[in-house]
């Protein structure tokens, strides 16, 4: 036997596996349907919590979920800003990027500042872009 024909024969076997969990579960699917349907129509308000419930789970999940991703991005951002001013040096970062950032963030006037939420995040970046620019330049 050689090396394609046990991948064959993996790959079949795989999707024989995929497709007996398949079969489960549309088996399940027919047997739980008429279950859930005779149960909310019999018990409509204890149906409502529990799926009231579950939904309110699920949308805590997702939202906690969102704002670990964001944290980790803001974590990133972090250790890319430290590295940026360690390799470039803090002369440098304070003397010559802060101000390319602050004109750039002041004169951006293009397709990505749209919503009132772009432009609120934009005020304030540019306010406190102003505050540093104006904090490092009084410190010389």
């Amino acid at each position: 036997m050689s090396f394609e024909q046990q991948g064959a024969l993996l790959e079949q076997t795989y999707e024989h596996y995929v497709v007996l969990g398949l079969k489960y579960i549309i088996g399940a699917l027919q047997l739980a349907i008429p279950f859930v349907t005779t149960f909310s129509k019999q018990n409509p308000t204890v149906f409502l919590l529990v799926v009231t419930t579950i939904l309110l789970y699920i949308t805590w999940k997702v939202l906690k979920n969102l704002f670990l991703i964001l944290k980790r991005l803001v974590l990133l951002y972090l250790i890319i800003l430290v590295v940026s001013v360690h390799l470039r040096g803090w002369d440098q970062f304070i003397n010559s990027d802060v101000p390319y950032f602050y004109n750039t963030v002041a004169t951006a006037d293009n397709a990505y500042k749209f919503g009132q939420g772009v432009k609120f995040l934009l005020v304030q970046i540019k306010f406190y872009a102003n505050y540093l620019y104006h904090y490092v330049e009084n410190m010389q």
